[in-house]
């Protein structure tokens, strides 16, 4: 069948039917890779840099998403957007770098393509007269932009989602290209004016959706290197060790690290030794450890309960799996042994602690969504 061509590609057709900016080679979706081969680039001509601040690094953790990305940008220069699935879904937590791979991606596709972004917290009504812009002309840019990449949908008022979901059945059949970041996959979204519709969720998991896991150890470690690096900040392999093994977060939070670490510097007319190091930074380690309590809460505002339920006596079996991933992380990251954690639940006993770990360990194996779920939480506390 023949495809369709874009809005803005019907006055521009050339030869062979595609659009000029689409008959550039593709140049690859060009993010520095660090601890693995780059993929192979399909026209062997490099893309352009990316000299961002912090720096897009490829790891084990957003491979997935790097090699979406590759062939969302493959399909934007070849035309060949029929076959690919629309939209793309990133989702993680805060500080895995989903804004830092928009931003790379737009870069990538260059100022031949269209392009727009917009933030789903003030996503354009093409009906809102009481906007001070022009919320309609910014709609009509957004249904007509090759790439259309709309960030943080879990700020999404519950008044745009029919508009969001008419903007995405309006760009599908003209092979248009949209990329979607949020903080959890479509299905689990937790909004203020609750969870998204059906109808919109339907129309997210469609398409592909990839989830990034925050920075791991090792990935910080990498990180942290290219970031001191940057900054010209030079510091041992042993602080730099020590900083990705202590330290928590993404390329945000080890960034505004190496800020504080310029400062003492500068303060103390020195550069600071590892024990300096470890005795400022002692009160927000400690603070971002894992505990019982933050454990809990964060598996209760997951599946959208009250964290006061969850230790308690009843056995309803909406808390049931809450409670079991709230045992089983604790098992995994904190010191706690089986009859602790099983005071921390109740006063419950250990026996009951280690057969609720063991159900969770079991059901990972056979249940992806509840390894998904476990593993998210498991990175978002770690």
């Amino acid at each position: 069948m023949r495809r369709q061509i874009p809005y803005n590609e019907e006055k521009k057709k050339g030869r062979r039917g595609v659009a000029p900016w689409r008959r550039n080679s593709f140049k690859g979706f060009n993010l520095q890779l660090i601890g693995h081969d780059s993929p192979p680039s399909r026209s062997g001509t490099a893309g352009p840099s990316m000299c961002s601040q912090p720096p897009f690094l490829r790891f084990s953790e957003n491979l997935a998403a790097c090699f979406a990305c590759d062939d969302l940008v493959q399909s934007l220069y070849t035309g060949g957007c029929a076959g690919h699935p629309d939209p793309l879904v990133l989702h993680g937590p805060t500080g895995v770098g989903k804004s830092c791979l928009v931003a790379a991606l737009v870069e990538s596709v260059g100022p031949s393509a269209t392009s727009c972004v917009l933030s789903a917290n003030a996503f354009p009504l093409p009906w809102d007269r009481d906007c001070g812009t022009d919320a309609a002309t910014r709609y009509e840019e957004a249904r007509k932009a090759c790439l259309l990449a709309i960030e943080d949908l879990q700020h999404l008022p519950d008044r745009a989602t029919e508009a969001l979901v008419q903007l995405l059945d309006a760009r599908q059949p003209h092979g248009l290209r949209t990329v979607v970041t949020a903080n959890s996959g479509p299905a689990a979204i937790a909004r203020r004016d609750g969870p998204l519709p059906a109808r919109l969720v339907n129309r997210l998991i469609s398409g592909l959706v990839v989830a990034i896991a925050p920075p791991g150890t090792s990935s910080r470690l990498l990180l942290l290197q290219e970031l001191s690096r940057r900054r010209g900040v030079c510091l041992s392999e042993d602080i730099l060790r020590w900083l990705a093994h202590a330290m928590v977060g993404g390329g945000r939070q080890l960034d505004g690290t190496l800020q504080q670490i310029e400062v003492l510097r500068t303060l103390t007319g020195k550069p600071p030794s590892l024990d300096e190091l470890r005795r400022h930074f002692r009160v927000p380690i400690d603070a971002a450890k894992p505990t019982v309590e933050r454990i809990v809460n964060r598996v209760s505002a997951y599946f959208r309960i009250d964290a006061r339920r969850v230790p308690s006596p009843r056995r309803h079996p909406a808390l049931m799996v809450p409670r079991q991933i709230s045992m089983y992380l604790a098992r995994r990251l904190t010191p706690l042994s089986l009859q602790q954690i099983g005071h921390c639940f109740g006063g419950r006993d250990h026996t009951t602690v280690l057969l609720a770990c063991r159900k969770i360990e079991e059901g990972m194996k056979t249940d992806a969504r509840l390894f998904g779920i476990v593993r998210q939480l498991h990175a978002e506390l770690a």
